[in-house]
């Protein structure tokens, strides 16, 4: 599998801007004092790649710098909420491969909500100088803020599709890229979260570093393995489980048995899962030249506490610390903490033999604003 999964990762690498894409993240074995025994428990490191940026965002943005540059183009609006990471990790990319990133009203310097918030707004403000901001209004609708990107052509290749025009921040980049068409520019527009098809090559590549850690890591775990992720928009989740499919032969059963989603927002009950593992299948069977790729038994699981997208409780507190000091893991409540929960909970118990990958992908950037709240489960 080795071989294979190497030859996945540079066909799929060619679909990306060289330099962007992390190295093949380090593989960590976890104590069983933080699992309580059963399977053993390895934890693969995407997470720790940089400040305000993690594995998956410089895989997902390498391909999508890499179609930018395919297009010409020489702005990018960005769809994204006001605390977005995906926003604040691409700007100073765009910036730095001459690409112009536009943000659309500019954010307040200080505000009153939750610190996480805030530094993120005082992130994005620091990423987009004030000479690019610009305000618009389009059919009547003011544009919040944005800054990212996509070819204009098209904004499908995501969950989003159907409603995408009837969207009101989508409406407002439109209307963006619209005046800077009519500047004589080359704009893109990209989806929250960059999920769009663009994005699938760089973000399958995790995919295929999950399958070379597996083959390097095979003397010393038990097979077959169980790999765990989690999902937000669900794009990099659905392209990692396809880049993984895409290393197994037919007789590599023994190697990976079956991947968990850890779902974070639901995209399960609102049926965008499904479309985006089939996006995420089709982009790279069409970029290993091949019609289709194996598929794994994929389970989507609900968070076993904290439900709501964004919601944290005593309980994440307890795992958030639990992970540091019992298996040396520095995770976030939202994402990071929350999935490792679920784990123990809901995967753990139904893994009777092999051994179970935690890809962590959250990164301790996600922990800014967080230090009061956490604290409050530590001694003195």
């Amino acid at each position: 599998m080795l071989r294979r999964a190497t030859q996945v990762r540079s066909e799929l690498a060619r679909r990306c801007w060289g330099g962007l894409l992390p190295p093949t993240p380090r593989i960590q074995r976890v104590p069983a004092a933080w699992s309580g025994g059963g399977a053993q428990v390895f934890a693969l490191r995407d997470d720790d790649t940089g400040a305000l940026s993690n594995g998956g965002k410089r895989r997902k943005h390498a391909s999508l710098l890499h179609a930018l540059r395919e297009h010409g183009c020489t702005d990018a609006v960005i769809l994204a909420g006001r605390n977005s990471f995906n926003a604040a990790a691409i700007g100073p990319v765009l910036v730095e491969r001459g690409v112009r990133p536009w943000l659309v009203e500019p954010l307040p310097a200080t505000s009153s909500e939750h610190a996480p918030q805030t530094l993120m707004r005082l992130a994005t403000l620091a990423v987009f100088p004030e000479p690019q901001r610009l305000a618009v209004e389009w059919d009547g609708l003011a544009a919040p803020w944005l800054p990212s990107f996509q070819a204009i052509q098209h904004a499908t290749g995501n969950w989003a599709t159907d409603g995408w025009q009837q969207h009101s921040q989508a409406r407002a980049a439109v209307g963006i890229a619209r005046k800077l068409l009519g500047r004589g520019r080359t704009p893109a527009v990209v989806p929250e979260g960059a999920c769009c098809a663009e994005a699938v090559a760089g973000a399958a590549t995790l995919g295929a570093d999950i399958a070379i850690s597996i083959a390097r890591e095979a003397a010393q775990s038990e097979l077959p393995v169980t790999v765990v992720l989690d999902a937000g928009t669900g794009l990099s989740a659905a392209a990692a489980v396809a880049g993984l499919e895409a290393c197994l032969l037919e007789n590599d059963s023994q190697w990976v048995s079956a991947a968990a989603v850890v779902d974070l927002t639901g995209i399960g009950a609102k049926g965008h899962w499904d479309v985006l593992l089939g996006l995420a299948r089709k982009e790279v069977a069409a970029a290993l030249g091949v019609e289709t790729v194996r598929e794994l038994q994929c389970d989507l699981v609900r968070p076993a506490t904290a439900r709501s997208f964004g919601a944290v409780n005593s309980t994440l507190r307890e795992e958030l610390l639990r992970a540091a000091s019992l298996a040396g893991l520095v995770v976030d409540p939202v994402y990071g903490a929350k999935m490792l929960h679920t784990m123990r909970h809901q995967v753990l118990p139904s893994v009777h033999s092999g051994s179970v990958v935690a890809v962590m992908s959250g990164g301790a950037h996600g922990l800014g604003g967080w230090a009061q709240w956490a604290s409050k489960g530590l001694r003195a």
